[in-house]
């Protein structure tokens, strides 16, 4: 699928440099409000560029203190950069059947 958004494409650019994270050609981006979500198989990659970016190391914080029984997703790797923050979540068959709030 095409990436529709030039500058989330490009946030994603700048996270997986930083990272060495390897983007698959079939990447997803997932409508959100105020992060950019990207998908790829199980795996999420959320790029924090707006607001308070610091709340993305506070919620890997809490999730990592979370128990199982909680379904939070497992954090694969989080990181920033002066501009991004950026947490990369593996459902590990934890991940809740949703609905999109998006309408």
């Amino acid at each position: 699928m095409p990436i529709a958004n030039e500058a989330a494409r490009d946030r994603l650019a700048q996270v997986a440099t930083q990272t060495g994270l390897t983007v698959p050609e079939d990447i997803e981006l997932i409508e959100s409000w105020s992060n950019d979500v990207w998908r790829c198989g199980d795996v999420f990659v959320r790029v924090c560029f707006r607001g308070d970016r610091d709340r993305v190391a506070r919620e890997v914080a809490i999730g990592a203190a979370l128990p199982d029984e909680m379904l939070y997703p497992e954090i694969v790797e989080s990181g920033r950069d002066d501009d991004l923050r950026a947490s990369c979540c593996g459902s590990g068959g934890r991940r809740c059947p949703t609905e999109s709030c998006v309408r």
